[in-house]
């Protein structure tokens, strides 16, 4: 996950393990700052990974 304003960090984090997809951040997670991401105004981006059981 990539954060363009580093104010909105924490807000984001409580956010996300607040939300319908919480239990992905229970595991390995990384949480990065960035200078800028792909659109103007964009704020955060999320890159999950999902495995599958067989």
């Amino acid at each position: 996950m990539h954060i363009n304003a580093l104010a909105t960090l924490p807000a984001v984090w409580q956010q996300l393990n607040a939300g319908p997809i919480a239990q992905a951040f229970t595991t390995t997670s990384t949480l990065l700052g960035a200078a800028a991401l792909g659109f103007p105004g964009q704020l955060v981006e999320v890159d999950p990974t999902a495995a599958l059981a067989d």
